[in-house]
């Protein structure tokens, strides 16, 4: 008797556990899209959401002058940043640490080079109207 209730024990916690990996794999696919385009920002807003979620940040036609390499260190899921038609004059070197980066539109801004770091982002397009040397 012992015997069968560990067994029923043991695959109760089986399928505890299956449904539990199942709930985190759905909720590390719910990627947001966040779009703050057009808002005239000068800076970037103290984000109340998880920036580690985000799969696509659009800053584009704002004012920015720089993005905080706070902000790029935890956008762990981010495939596309578009920061075009701002005011940057530079990019964070914490940019390298987007390893998931496929997109980097940052053409319509200040910036005469971008960071070395840069080269640790795979396969990224960089869309800009300018040529750039890394620094």
């Amino acid at each position: 008797m012992m015997y069968e209730q560990q067994q029923q024990q043991t695959r109760m916690d089986t399928k505890k556990k299956a449904v539990h990996e199942r709930k985190r794999s759905i909720d590390e696919e719910r990627l947001e899209i966040v779009d703050l385009s057009g808002m005239s920002l000068d800076a970037l807003p103290n984000p109340s959401l998880n920036l580690g979620a985000i799969c696509k940040l659009d800053l584009s036609n704002n004012n920015l002058q720089n993005i905080p390499e706070s902000l790029t260190a935890r956008l762990l899921n981010v495939v596309v940043l578009d920061v075009h038609s701002n005011q940057l004059k530079s990019l964070p070197n914490s940019i390298g640490c987007l390893s998931k980066l496929k997109v980097l539109n940052v053409s319509g801004n200040l910036l005469s080079y971008l960071p070395n770091t840069i080269e640790n982002c795979r396969f990224v397009v960089i869309c800009s109207s300018s040529s750039f040397q890394l620094n």
